[in-house]
């Protein structure tokens, strides 16, 4: 009852993210996806964008229709809704998959509840990850993709404890389970080409744990491998990627991206740890001790943490790595909102066999504060740091105080735009409100800048600036 207590306020702590995408609207890349693929078609808009900007080939041919290209503004407000609704739907059904072996079913689901909550209390950019579609597709849908390939892996390989030792079971479903996973790893690919690296990366892991474990190899893990190489290699020698890199000063520069991303590691490990994951993270120190007895002894030994570790910081580079390369600098806010799961989801896993390994002293020294100040505050005191140092009080004042006069300016900027005529020179009143949650562009003053342009060439007007 305790739990299910928690659980209810987590969910309410979520509501606007339900309702802001109502008040959202397009901007920027919206348009300048949307103007080639009107003038060009899908096809010739394909290679233009492949040949001259970026070689993510399923991110631009699902940019190129969005809602924004048929004009649909009500399909644009639906973007935030449904991509949040399957981006907590798949963290849920991704993180029950990995606890089912230790939890009841309910228990298991009320867990992975509150971890989607936790972590989308410190994501970077909320409004990156639910209200700009092209962060939505290039980073968010790419994640979700990620997250079922993983989920279903865990799914379908069976794990068993067997007189203290895990037990996972090969032959299940083994060419089926190839062919799925080959698909994600192209999607993947085509998606992102960081994170199929990352995902590359699990499956090397995986494979060499059972070499060294089993003495064999995970067959259906191979066809995957070798797909994900080879889209990873269409998406890497695309000619627009040179192009895409001229924008950006100091990349390609091979000492700053060895070095930077071990710096910026320790940068994340302070920036991340927030009040509200570590009064989560004290509150579950019961709870991980009661499962402590179904998990195998050498889950939590010194050199599997230290283990645990090299594989969290070599996934840290791995994922920082290629943006220092590429840009000359660290990812934008949309990629570090998937670095910011990957932080939550590995904080979790060290702090629990760190717990594990000292035997219950955590647990004494965490029965003396509850006997002071109770459980049910500690709670308050968890659902307060919702509201005040995290996303969710943001959201909650999006919702209440500024989405509604955003959206009212905004759609008064696009009545004017499309009852105008080709040859007009618009000029309008820079926006009154911003809320941090939703994603939105402004115009610049010079009518000649891209932004600008965008918006112009999809409303086939002249130009347009603000005052």
């Amino acid at each position: 009852m305790y739990w299910k207590k928690v659980v209810t306020l987590c969910l309410c702590v979520l509501t606007p993210y339900l309702f802001l995408g109502f008040f959202n609207f397009p901007s920027a890349d919206d348009f300048t996806y949307a103007v080639p693929m009107l003038q060009k078609g899908f096809w010739q808009a394909q290679v233009d964008w492949y040949t001259q900007w970026s070689g993510r080939f399923v991110s631009t041919a699902v940019l190129s229709v969005s809602p924004i290209t048929f004009k649909s503004y009500v399909g644009y407000k639906l973007i935030g809704i449904t991509t949040f609704s399957f981006l907590f739907g798949v963290c849920i059904w991704f993180l029950n998959s990995l606890t089912i072996n230790l939890l009841d079913r309910k228990t298991s689901l009320g867990f992975s509840i509150l971890v989607t909550t936790v972590f989308l209390s410190e994501m970077p950019s909320i409004s990156e990850a639910f209200h700009w579609y092209a962060g939505v597709v290039n980073y968010t849908y790419a994640f979700i993709v990620f997250l079922l390939g993983i989920g279903l892996y865990l799914r379908v390989r069976k794990i068993s404890i067997v007189n203290g030792l895990a037990q996972v079971h090969l032959e299940e479903k083994k060419w089926i389970l190839a062919f799925m996973l080959s698909v994600i790893s192209f999607l993947l690919a085509g998606f992102n080409e960081t994170l199929v690296l990352v995902w590359l990366y699990f499956i090397f892991a995986i494979e060499i744990f059972f070499a060294k474990k089993m003495k064999r190899i995970d067959a259906a893990l191979l066809f995957p491998f070798f797909v994900g190489l080879l889209s990873f290699y269409f998406v890497y020698k695309a000619p627009g990627n040179a192009v895409r890199s001229s924008q950006f000063q100091g990349n390609h520069d091979v000492l700053f991206t060895l070095f930077r991303p071990l710096g910026l590691f320790f940068e994340i490990f302070i920036r991340y740890l927030k009040i509200p994951l570590l009064l989560f993270l004290w509150l579950l120190i019961p709870e991980i001790e009661k499962v402590k007895g179904k998990v195998p002894t050498g889950f939590y030994t010194k050199q599997t943490r230290w283990l645990t570790l090299f594989f969290f910081l070599s996934l840290v580079f791995l994922f920082l790595a290629p943006a220092h390369w590429a840009i000359g600098g660290a990812p934008p806010r949309r990629a570090m909102n998937i670095l910011c799961f990957i932080y939550v989801l590995f904080t979790l896993c060290m702090y629990c066999q760190w717990i594990w390994a000292k035997n219950g002293q955590f647990l004494s020294f965490y029965q003396r504060l509850p006997n002071w100040l109770g459980r049910n505050t500690q709670v308050v005191l968890l659902l307060l740091s919702f509201f005040v140092v995290s996303n969710h009080g943001v959201a909650w004042a999006d919702l209440l105080f500024r989405a509604r006069d955003y959206a009212l300016q905004q759609q008064e900027r696009i009545d004017v735009l499309e009852s105008a005529n080709p040859n007009s020179e618009i000029v309008f009143e820079p926006l009154r409100q911003r809320p941090e949650t939703l994603f939105f562009s402004e115009l610049e003053k010079d009518p000649t800048d891209w932004i600008n342009q965008s918006v112009a060439g999809f409303y086939r007007v002249r130009w347009v600036r603000i005052r």
